[in-house]
Order: C-alpha cells, then structure tokens, then sequence
C-alpha cells in the first residue's frame, strides 16, 4: 500500500529563542486522500538530540498547530520537528532538524494568571489562589518581582489611588519560567481596611518588574465574593468623583522601592496605552480577570509537579491537628506520625520559609522515599557505609557532628535535626528537587538539576593507576567514574539497564555489571527517576486521616541480649541435635520454618534435599518480631545482595550490616564456587577464634558449629548484619566466657533436645 500523510514541510531551521516560529506542510504523499489533506488534523511533535546522538521525544505534540517558542536554553541543543497523519518516521523530509539560536536581549515576553490546576484564569474566586506566571528570555536564575494590585478606580485605565496588595519574589528557571502565588482573600481584606462599601467584586491586576532592564504586567480580573450580601441602602450615596472623558488615565503605580519607581514616564505611559501592550513592554503593561459569586475555587490536578505547588487555603476545623490543615498537607505525610509530620514541616519552613514549607517537605520526603528504600527508616542501612534518612556516609555524618552508629540509634524526629543541618549549609543552591537530591547523591553536582545533559558519572574518564584505597572511593575522580556501574537505577536510557558485561572495578578485578561500556549518568535519567518513582507517586499518600497526635515509638528496645536468641534457642531445646530427615525435626522443619513465603519451598518440600538454614533463621526473626528477608536463601540477608539477579528488581533484605559481631548477630558465608552459602547465629568464640554459630542445616541438624573466620568448608564470610528495626546494644558484647566455648560440648549439653557431638559446620 503506498504511503500516505505527510511528505514535506517548511519553516526556519534557526529561530531565535523567545520568538514565536510558524512551520507548515507544503507537500503531502501523493496517495493521500483529498479529504485527509487536511492541516488541522497533522500531528507536530518536537524531538531533542541527546548526548548519544539519537533523537528522543520531548512530548510536545500539537495537533494541527505548526506555532513553536522555544525557551532560553534551547539554544544550547539540536531539535527535530516532524509533522505526520498516522505516524513519525524519524527522517525524511517532513523532518526538520533545528537550532535555535540564542536572543542576546533579557526579556519578559509575558505573563499570564492561572488556577491552581495549571489551566488559564479569567474567573476568579476570592476564596482561592491565583498563580502569576512570567515567561522570559536571557533572564535563567535571575529574580524578579511580581506585585498583586488592586484597582480601585472605574472605568478603563488604572488609578494612582489603587492598592498595594501584596509582593512576591519568583526566581526564573532553566525554560525561563518564574512563578508566584496569591491569595485573593488579601484583596478583600485590603478592601474592608479602606472601608468599602460593597466588597462584592473587585479588579485586580499583577505586575512583574526585572529591576535591570524591564516590567511587564497582567491584565485586570475580576474577583467576585461568593459570601457577598447586598448592603443596606443608605439615604444619601455618595457618587465617585468623575474624571473628564478627555482626560488621560493617570500612570499606574510602580512597586515602592524599585528603580522603576525613580526613572521617568516611558513614551507609552505618556500616552496612557498600558491597556494596549500585549507583548513585549519596556516598562509597564496589565491584563484583566473576573471573579463572580457563583465561581468556586479551582481544585488541583491530582498529578505531582517539581514546581511549585499552590494548594487551597482553608481555615482548620476548631480544634484540628496542626498537620491537618490543607496548607500543611505534604506528599508521602501517611507514612510518619503527627509529630513526625510537624518536624518535617518545622525543618522545611525554618529552611526555605513558610510559603514553601509544604512543597519543599514533598520534595525531600520524596528524597527520602528513595534513600530508605520508601520505609523512612531513620536505622536504615544499605550495608556499604550509608545509613539515615538520607544514608549519611561516615564524612557526612561527621559534617554534621555525629556519627553514623549514633544516627542510626535516633528516632526520625531526632534525625530530622541533623538532615537539617546538612541541608542548611546550601539551602539557597537547591533550586530544583534534583539539586536537593544532588547534595545527597553527589555535592559537587549541586546547581546543575536544571541541566539535563550534564554528566554526573561517567565510567570513561581515567583514574591513577594505584592500589585500591577505600577512602579514595569518596574522591574524585574515583566517584565520576565508579558511580555510573554503583548507580543502575539511573540508567534509564534505551537498553542500558538490562545491558549486562564484564567489568573492571576498582576492589573486586572484573565483576558482572549492568550499563553500557563507559556509560554516563545524566541528571536528567536521575531527575526522571526521582519524579516518577518517588515524587509522583507520592500524590498518593497525603495523610487525611484522623489525627492520632500520639508520640513517636521508639525501636523495639528491650532488655534482654539479641531478643530473638530466646526463640532460636527454644528451637534448639525442643528440636536441636535431630537429623533433618526424621522427626519431630523433618515435620518441624516442614510444618515451620518453611512456612516463610519464598519460591523454592512448601511444606511438601524434604528437608534432606534443600538447605533451610536461612528459613529457619528467617523463621526465628519474624518469631520475635523482627525484620528479616523472609527467606530461605542465606544470602538474602546481605542487603547488597541482589536476589533474583541484575535483571530483575531487588527486595529489601530488612537487615544491616555491623562491622563488630555481636551475640545473637547473623552470620552470612558464600560458597567460593557456585551460588548459595549459609547463615546461622553468633553463639561466640573458641579459644582459638574460631567463630561458634547455632543454626538449621548445620550438619544436616540444628546444633553448634566450628567456623573458621577465614572461611572453611569452601565457604567465606560476607559479613555479619542485625535486623534493621534492632538498635546497637551494649549488653550484646561477647563476655569472657563466651570467647573459650567448646562447641562439642554445647552439643551434648541440655541446651539442644538431643545429644550430638558433632560439631560440623558443613551445610548438607
């Protein structure tokens, strides 16, 4: 069948940025129905080039709209606009590739009023918020003002008399975009004070003034009040002072303080056009809006933003929890206690102020949703040196005057405290959520979350050919490069996360990886992730319930030595020293500690064919009521341990790694060759070091072992971890005692049902 649609198309290949650019068809395949030539009904959709050299969509598409501005940055890349019927066919002529070029003039090209739902006002209510949007060329991370004006004169034209209502900063973004909110209520407000008569409506207009160079102003709007009643009519009403027809409107005010205020009349506001100006204005312009009394307050798109989010002011109910009032509800608030909801409110306004409280506290729940693997852990740990709210490292810890075992005792309001410091230092450089979580994932990269394209890894650049040094894995150039293959959840482009090879790495010599050979990791891959899996999703979980108000609960803190020794060795002394393959150990076995959900095993599952070290081990944590990986492979409760492989998703292993054994800590080995290993319980030491673990399917039994702490029986130590919901305890050191036990005799003692001497440590 031969090709229909679009052939062909024309417009500027290299428009200046700011300026709007028209392209159009100007041939069509010659299959192409008459009534299909229609351009109305072509489909306009912007690509963008990226740093590989292939063309991505950026999701612009206009149905039979051949109009595009580009932003200030778009200069700084390489577009390709296609137009098409049915579908795009990357190439061709009814492609046009595009670079716009940069416009040397900063310039407000204008500003608009919109409802909380991203749509264009027009018709106000008084009872919600309006956002002021001003779009901009050449002005990227400047600030500017914008002033909310009530206008108190009838008739066209504006009035010195009009009322200063309210001002606001709004800093441009990397699109040249700057925004602010209003509350309409403060107009009303302004209004009593003046004593009028009849608040039934007003206008209003917002001005927005770059104090270098230039202002630019909305239309007036109108705000009805929904609660208005007709006054009383009085005897004798004062008619307003009527200004001559031939008389030119008086110049508008100019914001109190601003060197607009002190230069003189521009040679349109001699003329009195500030009506008139629509586009570009040197000094002044307005646009107009309505509110009536039957309009009631725009609500807002359910879907989560990076900008600003502006929210419906409401009075709380009398009574009513601080974190339940509308302008304190945050995303992910579900997840934490009241308490805990204020404190991160409190952190939030003390660091970005009151105004940006709520978004700021979505932002960085939503940072957090990601650093804790979405539990809000402050005891989290990732098993490879970060742990916290934010998985502090050791140095970070110690920025902020703690240490990461200290941090990890904390309650998530006492670690608060110390995520606020440690974002205090750069608070005024975040301007974006990625450059909140760039202080996080990497410092040096703060300021760069609106640049997509810039490269925060990069597995090509060249490090000093020395020995492996730890510390070095906390420097650069060490970080660029190492970060990309450490940092699989930000490959995000086409094929890169499930791209697996050998890789070189600088502690382990060549290991499996994900990624592409010398990979990057852009801030946008890292950006796309933090907004769709953890900002995003967060719309979800705004807390609207009843309010609890309760205090925090500390972690299960108790004191009795490693809590779950007491089942574990219950176990032993009701089912220790049995074979595996008889009873009552095999129906336990069966009946039990196969009980925990995994894929390998059922209670028709024999215990003589598989190990269920890590099942009973699994089985004696959720017993005590514990975290633990639910489990029957030992290796599951390394945290770094990938469970189903590099292709599939990773499930938390609910414990941490500790660098200290302690009684009662678990005790995780790897077969050298092969998968699997083993797990079992520190009991505590031989004379001569060797390590003295109780565990399932140890010597085909339940009972003590002898391990060598340099590995033994083909297998080596992981490491030894605690569940994640334990906090350190003192009483947990190794007494005297418990450094010279003899295992053979543990086996034959009245702490197992029945007597065994072996003391094998060989997993069967």
């Amino acid at each position: 069948m031969a090709k229909q649609g679009v052939l062909k198309i024309t417009g500027n290949p290299s428009p200046k940025v700011g300026e709007k650019t028209t392209y159009s068809v100007v041939e069509w395949y010659p299959a192409t129905p008459k009534e299909s030539r229609n351009p109305a009904l072509v489909t306009w959709e912007l690509f963008k080039k990226r740093s590989n050299g292939k063309f991505t969509s950026t999701n612009i598409k206009k149905k039979g709209d051949g109009t595009f501005t580009f932003g200030e940055v778009a200069h700084k890349y390489t577009y390709r606009l296609e137009a098409y019927l049915h579908d795009p066919e990357g190439k061709g002529p009814m492609t046009i590739e595009i670079n716009p070029q940069a416009n040397a003039v900063p310039k407000i090209n204008k500003v608009e009023l919109h409802y909380i739902d991203d749509s264009k006002g027009s018709v106000f209510s008084y009872t919600e918020k309006l956002v002021a949007k001003a779009h901009t060329v050449n002005l990227s991370n400047k600030e500017l003002l914008f002033t909310l004006w009530e206008d108190d004169a009838k008739g066209e034209g504006h009035n010195t008399g009009n009322l200063f209502v309210d001002a606001k900063k709004g800093t441009v973004n990397k699109d040249g975009l700057a925004q602010v909110d209003f509350m309409l209520t403060k107009a009303l407000m302004q209004k009593a004070v003046q004593g009028e008569a009849d608040p039934k409506e007003l206008e209003f207009y917002v001005t927005v003034e770059y104090y270098q160079d230039k202002k630019h102003a909305t239309g007036n709007v109108d705000v009805k009040n929904p609660d208005y009643k007709p006054p009383v009519q009085q005897s004798k009403p004062q008619a307003p002072a009527q200004k001559p027809k031939t008389a030119q409107p008086a110049a508008p005010p100019k914001a109190q303080g601003s060197p607009a205020e002190k230069k003189p009349q521009s040679k349109k506001e001699e003329k009195g056009l500030w009506d008139t100006m629509t586009d570009w204005l040197w000094d002044w312009g307005e646009s107009k809006g309505t509110v009536k009394p039957e309009k009631k307050p725009t609500q807002q798109k359910p879907e989560g933003k990076t900008e600003t989010v502006v929210k419906t002011e409401q009075k709380s109910a009398p009574g009513e929890c601080y974190c339940k009032k509308k302008e304190n509800e945050f995303y992910w608030s579900n997840k934490l206690t009241c308490k805990q909801r204020k404190k991160v409110l409190e952190v939030c306004a003390s660091l970005w102020g009151e105004d940006k409280k709520a978004q700021k506290a979505s932002e960085l729940m939503s940072v957090m949703h990601l650093e804790t693997a979405a539990t809000f852990d402050p005891s989290k740990d990732n098993g490879a040196g970060y742990s916290g709210l934010i998985q502090f490292s050791d140095a970070s810890a110690k920025s902020v005057g703690s240490t990461r075992a200290e941090l990890r005792k904390m309650t998530f309001i006492e670690q608060m405290d110390y995520v606020k410091k440690y974002f205090e230092k750069k608070k005024d450089s975040l301007n974006t959520m990625t450059d909140l979580y760039l202080l996080v994932l990497k410092q040096n990269a703060v300021g760069q979350g609106g640049n997509p394209d810039y490269v925060l890894f990069d597995e090509s650049v060249s490090v000093p050919d020395e020995p492996y040094n730890v510390n070095n894995l906390s420097k650069e150039p060490w970080v660029t490069k190492y970060g990309y293959s450490s940092n699989p959840a930000f490959m995000r482009e086409e094929g890169e996360f499930a791209n697996k090879r050998q890789f070189k790495s600088y502690s382990k010599g060549l290991i499996s990886r994900r990624g592409f050979e010398n990979g990057k990791t852009y801030v946008w891959e890292v950006t796309d992730v933090l907004t769709k899996e953890h900002y995003n999703l967060g719309v979800g979980h705004v807390f609207k319930e009843t309010c609890e108000d309760k205090p925090e609960e500390k972690k299960k803190v108790t004191g009795t030595r490693a809590p779950w020794m007491t089942t574990v060795m219950a176990e032993a002394k009701n089912y220790g020293g049995y074979d595996e393959g008889d009873d009552p150990l095999n129906a336990r076995i069966k009946g039990e500690y196969f009980s925990i959900k995994n894929e390998f095993t059922t209670n028709k599952t024999d215990p003589t064919s598989i190990s269920w070290c890590a099942a009973f081990a699994s089985w004696c944590l959720q017993k005590a009521g514990y975290a633990n990986p639910s489990s029957c492979r030992a290796l599951e409760f390394n945290p770094a341990y990938m469970h189903d492989g590099p292709d599939k998703p990773d499930r938390p292993s609910g414990m941490r790694k500790i660098t200290k054994p302690t009684y009662g800590c678990i005790v995780v080995w790897k077969n050298k060759k092969g998968g699997g290993g083993h797990v079992g319980f520190h009991y505590g030491y031989e004379s001569n070091g060797n390590i003295v673990p109780i565990g399932g399917n140890q010597g085909s039994s339940l009972k003590f072992s002898s391990r060598s702490p340099d590995g033994d029986y083909g297998q080596t130590i992981v490491g030894y971890f605690l569940p994640e919901d334990y906090e350190d305890n003192a009483a947990d050191e190794f007494t005297a005692d418990e450094k010279k036990l003899d295992p053979k005799a543990l086996n034959k003692s009245d702490l197992l049902k029945k007597s065994n001497e072996e003391i094998s440590g060989k997993t069967t």
